[in-house]
């Protein structure tokens, strides 16, 4: 007598989940992966380090969130937000989070110089591009880490 095996929903789902993530992994290239480490690893330092410079309290800092005339509480908002989005960018799994994050505070700090304070908002733009860019590249694997928690909380 052939022996039988018996799979409950939340088994079946979880096996052609994985064989799912299987193809998608097998497509993602080495130097894609190398670049998206890169950005994120690049990102990351940089808005640790604004961060910490507005949460900080640099002269620099204070002195441009007065000009901006909102008050100090958006420079912690701000420097909170960059810091946190820095910290998910060291995980492939939260990284488009992240970048995502700091894509926001980018349009933000652009609508900023062009409207408020006026000055060159080149350097908003590129982080925008970058962080977009980032998002891209790591779209996939957030979504599919969110689809593997769905189907394994079924």
């Amino acid at each position: 007598m052939a022996a039988t095996t018996n799979y409950n929903k939340t088994q079946f789902q979880t096996h052609a989940y994985n064989s799912t993530t299987v193809s998608r992994t097998a497509t993602e290239t080495k130097a894609t992966n190398t670049a998206a480490w890169a950005l994120q690893i690049f990102l990351g330092l940089a808005f640790l380090f604004f961060g910490a410079m507005k949460l900080g309290g640099a002269e620099k800092m204070v002195a441009m969130f007065h000009a901006i005339g909102l008050g100090q509480w958006l420079r912690y908002v701000t420097g909170t937000v960059e810091f946190v989005s820095a910290i998910l960018l060291f995980s492939p799994r939260t990284a488009a989070v992240g970048a995502f994050l700091i894509g926001c505070t980018m349009v933000g700090a652009i609508a900023t110089n062009l409207l408020l304070i006026g000055s060159n908002p080149l350097l908003p733009v590129v982080f925008l591009a970058l962080s977009a860019a980032l998002v891209a590249l790591r779209w996939n694997r957030a979504s599919a880490t969110i689809h593997q928690e769905n189907v394994v909380n079924v």
